[in-house]
């Protein structure tokens, strides 16, 4: 039985095609410009195509980077994990500062919910699980100026 593709499915496919076949990156007006989406489909479809990169034996991922003050950033699908380090770099510190936020936000919701009910042993282990995280990526950066 053959599993047909979805629209989303079928616009990964055509990025990483586009990317395949620009080894040396692209920006996101390139793209827009060539394939015709808008800036929200591209996000959406960069997602896809991460989401797809990281199913198990995935070797490759989408990366974007800075360019010069001003310039607009570079899409590449990349293999080799030295050469998403700038990227994935932003990444940690941009999740470090989502777990942080979020964890201001659930901690004073969770200690006064209903620990009784469905939602307040979520909102319970949300926190416990953020207080878990920030502590992890604490260490590790304390780690890492060590």
């Amino acid at each position: 039985m053959t599993t047909r593709k979805t629209a989303a499915d079928k616009r990964v496919d055509r990025l990483f095609d586009y990317a395949a076949d620009r080894p040396e990156g692209f920006t996101r007006d390139d793209v827009l410009r060539d394939v015709g989406w808008n800036g929200p489909v591209l996000s959406s479809v960069a997602r896809g195509l991460r989401a797809l990169c990281a199913a198990p034996g995935g070797t490759m991922t989408l990366v974007v980077t800075p360019q010069s003050k001003g310039a607009p950033w570079l899409y590449k699908l990349v293999e080799k994990p030295e050469d998403a380090h700038d990227h994935q770099r932003r990444r940690i510190e941009t999740a470090s500062v989502h777990v942080t936020s979020a964890l201001q936000a659930v901690a004073p919701i969770a200690a006064g919910a209903d620990k009784r009910t469905a939602e307040g042993k979520q909102l319970v282990r949300m926190e416990r699980s953020l207080v878990f995280l920030a502590a992890e990526l604490a260490d590790v950066a304390d780690l890492s100026r060590a």
